[in-house]
């Protein structure tokens, strides 16, 4: 426990502050590439093999 509270206590504001808007950033192009992989997800259709050979015949008749 007392290492950890030392290493705790070498982290000057200013290092600390760097570590912090650094991981700001990464959640930033994080949260935008969620965003973009949500819209090009949501326009995928998925249809089964039996769903198409239905649709195949319907068309048929």
């Amino acid at each position: 426990m007392h290492l950890a509270e030392e290493k705790f206590n070498s982290i000057s504001a200013e290092d600390w502050a760097a570590y912090c808007n650094k991981v700001e950033n990464r959640e930033d192009q994080y949260f935008a590439r969620e965003m973009d992989i949500d819209t090009r997800t949501d326009n995928i259709i998925i249809t089964s093999d039996s769903e198409e050979s239905e649709t195949s015949d319907e068309d048929d008749e």
